[in-house]
């Protein structure tokens, strides 16, 4: 009579899935969560999966219509980790900008992100990806205390230099976060175009 040692497979099955970054729970999870946040989205905000079928990593863009990063396009990827959610996922700016909690190597500071909590700050497992976008997209709407910043030299000129604060984030948009501007038809064009398929099926 031959034997199975059941834990071997399994052993090895985990460590498959650890290395592909997916098993059924966290695909399934991934699943909900991106699907909740397509619908969920600000509207300042768009997502972007290089590979549909794995959802683990994408690009969010973020196109702030307001504030200091206004007419500003800033590209964020999101990695998220095989122990998701017990981990938070992964968050690294890829657009050069004057922020106080970006750094200038891309790094985010996010106090949601953060994996050692205390008392209601930091990660937390019930937060989601809709969460961690939200947070993201504030960072250009909302911040009002810079006192565990990630650039300094950008934090202390908010406070002593307003007016140099806005005048280089400005700049920095103008340098590496301009947006393309969107070409619009002239009127007159449409209109004859219009015109010259109409008369096309009246020839018909």
């Amino acid at each position: 009579m031959m034997f199975i040692n059941s834990k071997k497979p399994r052993k090895f099955s985990e460590e498959v899935e650890k290395s592909s970054g997916t098993s059924p729970f966290r695909s399934k999870l991934l699943k909900n969560e991106t699907d909740e946040l397509q619908l969920n989205l600000p509207s300042t905000c768009s997502i972007k999966f290089d590979n549909p079928d794995q959802l683990s990593n994408f690009d969010l863009i973020i196109c702030p219509d307001e504030g200091h990063w206004q007419k500003g396009r800033f590209r964020f990827s999101i990695n998220v980790p095989y122990d998701y959610n017990m981990a938070p996922p992964i968050v690294k700016c890829h657009t050069r900008i004057w922020h106080p909690n970006i750094g200038e190597n891309g790094d985010v500071c996010l106090g949601s992100l953060r994996v050692n909590r205390r008392l209601d700050f930091g990660w937390f497992p019930s937060l989601r990806l809709m969460h961690v976008v939200w947070d993201v997209n504030s960072l250009f709407t909302h911040f009002s205390s810079f006192d565990d910043s990630l650039n300094g030299e950008a934090a202390g000129q908010y406070w002593r230099d307003r007016d140099g604060f806005s005048a280089k984030v400005k700049n920095y948009v103008e340098l590496y976060a301009k947006m393309r501007p969107i070409k619009k038809a002239k009127r007159v064009d449409s209109v004859m175009r219009a015109i010259e398929l109409n008369k096309l099926c009246r020839d018909e």
